[in-house]
């Protein structure tokens, strides 16, 4: 198994701990939803993740965020943007969203904090199947809340992830700074996120 870093998760419904990472070890106990549990080992068996608590072992597919786990992994894509993450917020229960993410999904997690709110931060956010070999941040205009783009270079390609004000001005004037950073690089360079506009 991939021994992880004590990720939380919490149970979306009644789930069998079991002795070991799969149906056929026997049931030690039924847990009930909202039952939070830390995962010290995950073990992949026939396409599905299974992770070690004090308990025993579940799947995590009756986990929380187990939905958008399941579009990362049906995607089947080499790295994916995610924007609006909050990092050990009080509202996010003081979790690691993005990591939560990473584990569950199999992939590495990148994250780039906008702000700090609720206790925690809140940003943007990259998980990828390899480890970058590099990330940096560049801050974005945003008058009404301040606005990053965290930038993950791979070996083929470089990935920027941002999350762009609502003003006007700000969106024009961050696409000037994002195609400066583009140009930095001698490698195709892919822009993904909410760009809070419209084409036309």
């Amino acid at each position: 198994g991939n021994v992880v870093d004590n990720v939380e998760v919490t149970v979306t419904g009644r789930v069998n701990v079991r002795s070991g990472p799969g149906t056929y070890y026997p049931i030690k106990q039924e847990l009930q939803k909202g039952t939070a549990l830390v995962i010290t080992e995950t073990f992949k068996v026939n396409n599905t993740l299974w992770g070690k608590c004090e308990f025993g072992w579940l799947s995590l597919h009756y986990t929380d965020y187990a939905d958008v786990v399941s579009t990362i992994q049906g995607c089947n894509a080499d790295v994916v943007a995610i924007q609006e993450l909050d990092s050990v917020t009080h509202r996010s229960n003081g979790r690691d969203v993005l990591k939560e993410l990473a584990l569950l999904s199999q992939y590495y997690p990148i994250y780039g904090a906008s702000i700090s709110y609720g206790g925690g931060k809140y940003g943007v956010g990259i998980v990828s199947r390899k480890r970058p070999i590099s990330v940096r941040q560049l801050a974005l205009p945003g008058r009404e809340e301040k606005r990053t783009m965290l930038v993950a270079e791979f070996d083929d390609f470089v990935l920027g992830c941002t999350h762009l004000s609502l003003t006007e001005e700000d969106r024009l004037a961050s696409v000037d700074m994002i195609v400066a950073e583009a140009a930095s690089f001698n490698k195709p360079f892919f822009l993904a996120g909410d760009l809070n506009d419209t084409i036309g």
